[in-house]
């Protein structure tokens, strides 16, 4: 057994320069895991959705903290639902500098008029996962 694991060539030395190695590693890891857990948990996002009228627009804002979009983008997406039957569903939007974007709400080919119960979600890509910041309903009068 060498006395110094860097200076030593033994067999048993490398083994043991492997596993300290393999051990920083780890150890690297698992940090950077708790790292990335403790910023979610100290990251919150709100939201909203004002209840609206059909062929009006809807602005939903996300409110954040401990969120930043200039690192990555907020896209926010709604859909209305009828009787159960979905009339309604934006493309992924993504929300200006303020945590706003604003769609229509209606008409479509499924959606000519009445009212419609809707939900909302905000979402973030971080570290290379699609993280979902909130889902809110909002109702659509006819």
């Amino acid at each position: 057994m060498g006395k110094d694991i860097i200076g030593t060539h033994s067999r048993s030395s490398k083994v043991s320069l492997k596993r300290c190695l393999k051990a920083g590693l780890l150890s690297a890891a698992l940090l950077a895991s708790v790292t990335g857990l403790a910023e979610a948990a100290r990251s919150s996002a709100t939201l909203t959705v004002p209840n609206g009228v059909y062929a009006g627009s809807a602005t939903a804002t996300i409110a954040s903290t401990g969120i930043t979009s200039s690192v990555s983008p907020v896209y926010i997406s709604a859909q209305c639902f009828q009787n159960g039957l979905r009339v309604f569903a934006t493309t992924w939007l993504q929300a200006n500098s303020s945590g706003q974007a604003t769609f229509e709400l209606g008409p479509t080919a499924n959606w000519t008029g009445g009212s419609a119960d809707c939900s909302a979600s905000a979402v973030q890509e971080q570290n290379g996962r699609v993280r979902t910041l909130d889902t809110t309903n909002f109702h659509v009068a006819g």
